[in-house]
C-alpha cells in the first residue's frame, strides 16, 4: 500500500512537470502542447523507472 501511495506522488509530480512546460511554452509564445510534448521526451523508461513508466 505504501509503495503504492509513492508512486502516486511520483505520478502527481511527473503531472506538474509536463504542465509546467506547457506554461512555459505558452510564456514563450509557442503552443502549450509543445511544451507537454517536450516533458514528456524527457520521460523516458530509464530515467523514472519502469513501474511509473
Amino acid at each position: 500500500m505504501k509503495k503504492m501511495h509513492a508512486a502516486a506522488i511520483e505520478f502527481r509530480a511527473l503531472i506538474l512537470v509536463e504542465l509546467a512546460y506547457g506554461f512555459l511554452a505558452e510564456l514563450l509564445s509557442l503552443h502549450w502542447v509543445v511544451g507537454a510534448f517536450m516533458a514528456g521526451l524527457f520521460m523516458e523508461r530509464s530515467r523514472i523507472g519502469k513501474q511509473l513508466y
